[in-house]
C-alpha cells in the first residue's frame, strides 16, 4: 500500500516595492577613457579629488550619492531647486580646479537632472526616474548639464540661470518622447553685457521689451533670478539677421490622417528656409509643442527668439489642396502678408516655392542667383512619391518599432515610384538606423546603404529638418 506524505506548503509573502518621488542627478566624466589610456595614474588621482569635491557639494546641497561605477555617480535630491543649484556649483568648481591643470589633463563632467518616482532598494534607487537622468547625462555637452521638463516646470524663476529648450527627444529604452533643456548658468553679473547685446539689435521693439521687461520684473518681486528670466526671454539668443519660426500648418477637416501632410509640409519648408544662409530659421521640433493650441503671436516670437512667425492651414478635398498662410511680426502682432492656394498634386511643390520665396522677399534676405536655384530644386516629380515619403515621416515620428516598419514601407514605396527621390533614401536610412539602435536589426549596413545613396544623389541634402535622428 502506498503511503501518501502530505508536506505542509509555505506560503510566500510578497512586499510591494517601496517608491519615492526624488530628483536625480546623473554625472560621469567626458572622454574618461581616453584620459585614462594616456595617463592612468594622474587621471585616476585626479579623478578621486574630483569625485570628493562633488560629493561635498551634493550633501551641502542636502543630497545622498547612492551609486558610483567607474567614472560615474548618481545622487538623489529631495528639491529639484536644490538638484540644479547642486550642479551648477559642481560645474563652477571644477571649471575653477581645471585652471591650474594642464589643458591635456583636464577633467569634466556632464550632468542629467529628472525628477520622477523611482524604486527604492536597500541603498540604491532604481526605475525609469533614473535611467532618464542617466540619457539625459549621456547627451550633454562638455561641462554642461540637461534636466527634463518635469525639473524645468520646478526650477523656473527660482534659480540664477536662463534655460535653453532643446524640444522633445527620443531617450533609449524610454517609452515617451521627453522635454529636455539645457541650463544656462547666467548671473546677475551678466545682465549689463546682456543688456548691451540688446542695444545692438537697434530694434526698437526689441529694447523697449527689454525696458518693459526690467520695469515688470522689479515691480513684481525682488528675486534676481526672476528677474534675469524675464529679460533673458526676452532678449538673449535674438540674431542680428532676420529671424523666423514655422508654425505647424493647422489640418482643417474630420480626417485626423492628413495631419500627415500639414506636418511634413511645416518640417519641410522650415528645412528650406533654414538653408538661406542669412536666415535665421528655429528647428521645427521647437515650433510643434505649439501645434493645435491657441497662441499669442507675441508670446510665442518671445519664447521662440524670433522676430517672425509663418503660419497657416491646411485643406485637402480629394486631389485638391487648400493652403492658406500669413507671415506675422512678432512683436508687434503686425500681419505682413497673407495668401491663400488652391492646387492639385505636383501643385504643393510650386506652392511652397512660392512660400519660401514671398518670406525671404518680405524679410529682404540676401540671396544670391545660385543659392536661390539650387534652394528651389523639387524634392521628386511624383506628388505620389512625396505623399508616401510625407506619411512614412509621420509613422517614424511614433518612435515604435510598428510604426518604424510602416514608415519603412512608406519610404521604399516614395523610392519604387521615383527612383531618384534623395530624401526617401535619407529617411530610409533613418529608419533603418533606428532599427540598429533599438536592437530590432543586428547590424546598421542597411541604413548606411541608404544614406551613401542619398548622399550620392543629393550632396547638399539638408541636415536640419532631421538630423537629430543620426545620433548614437
Amino acid at each position: 500500500m502506498l503511503g501518501i506524505v502530505m508536506c505542509p506548503v509555505h506560503e510566500t509573502t510578497t512586499h510591494p516595492l517601496k517608491r519615492k518621488l526624488v530628483a536625480i542627478l546623473a554625472a560621469d566624466v567626458v572622454g574618461y577613457s581616453k584620459l585614462v589610456g594616456d595617463d592612468e595614474e594622474g587621471t585616476l588621482t585626479l579623478f578621486h579629488q574630483y569625485a570628493e569635491i562633488v560629493s561635498e557639494l551634493v550633501s551641502s546641497h542636502g543630497g545622498r550619492v547612492f551609486n558610483t561605477a567607474g567614472d560615474a555617480l548618481m545622487a538623489e535630491f529631495s528639491s529639484p531647486v536644490e538638484a540644479v543649484r547642486a550642479s551648477l556649483a559642481i560645474q563652477r568648481e571644477i571649471e575653477r580646479q581645471n585652471e591650474s591643470i594642464a589643458k591635456h589633463r583636464r577633467i569634466h563632467f556632464r550632468i542629467g537632472i529628472h525628477t520622477g518616482d523611482v524604486v527604492v532598494e536597500h541603498d540604491n534607487l532604481e526605475g525609469d526616474g533614473v535611467n532618464i537622468a542617466a540619457r539625459l547625462q549621456s547627451l550633454a555637452d562638455t561641462g554642461g548639464i540637461l534636466i527634463s521638463g518635469d525639473v524645468h516646470h520646478h526650477v523656473l524663476g527660482k534659480l540664477d540661470a536662463a534655460f535653453e529648450s532643446l524640444g522633445r527627444k527620443r531617450l533609449k529604452n524610454i517609452s515617451a518622447p521627453v522635454p529636455v533643456y539645457r541650463v544656462l548658468p547666467k548671473p546677475r553679473s551678466s545682465l549689463r553685457q546682456l543688456l548691451r547685446r540688446a542695444d545692438e539689435h537697434r530694434t526698437l521693439a526689441v529694447v523697449t521689451a527689454a525696458v518693459v521687461a526690467i520695469v515688470t520684473a522689479i515691480s513684481l518681486t525682488s528675486s534676481p533670478s526672476a528677474i534675469w528670466n524675464t529679460i533673458a526671454s526676452r532678449i538673449e539668443g535674438l540674431p542680428k539677421e532676420p529671424s523666423i519660426a514655422v508654425l505647424p500648418l493647422r489640418a482643417l477637416g474630420d480626417d485626423s490622417q492628413e495631419e500627415y501632410l500639414s506636418d511634413g509640409l511645416t518640417t519641410d519648408i522650415t528645412g528650406e528656409l533654414s538653408r538661406f544662409k542669412n536666415l535665421f530659421v528655429i528647428a521645427s521640433n521647437s515650433s510643434f509643442p505649439y501645434k493645435d493650441k491657441p497662441i499669442d503671436v507675441q508670446s510665442v516670437g518671445r519664447e521662440l527668439g524670433v522676430r517672425y512667425l509663418l503660419q497657416g492651414t491646411l485643406q485637402r478635398d480629394g486631389a485638391r489642396v487648400r493652403i492658406s498662410a500669413q507671415l506675422v511680426d512678432a512683436p508687434s502682432r503686425r500681419q505682413i502678408w497673407s495668401d491663400r492656394y488652391d492646387g492639385r498634386g505636383n501643385d504643393i511643390f510650386a506652392i511652397q516655392d512660392d512660400i519660401i520665396e514671398t518670406v525671404v522677399a518680405r524679410l529682404a534676405v540676401q540671396v544670391n542667383v545660385a543659392e536661390r536655384e539650387r534652394i528651389m530644386q523639387n524634392p521628386t516629380d511624383s506628388a505620389e512619391a512625396y505623399d508616401h515619403y510625407l506619411r512614412g515621416r509621420q509613422q517614424f515620428d511614433l518612435y515604435s518599432r510598428e510604426g518604424n516598419a510602416r514608415a519603412k514601407e512608406e519610404f521604399s514605396r516614395a523610392i519604387e515610384l521615383d527612383p531618384k527621390f534623395a530624401r526617401a533614401y535619407s529617411w530610409a536610412g533613418y529608419a533603418h538606423l533606428e532599427d540598429y539602435k533599438q536592437g530590432w536589426a543586428d547590424s546598421p549596413d542597411t541604413a548606411v546603404r541608404f544614406a551613401t545613396q542619398a548622399v550620392k544623389m543629393a550632396p547638399e541634402l539638408p541636415r536640419r529638418s532631421c538630423q537629430r535622428h543620426y545620433r548614437y
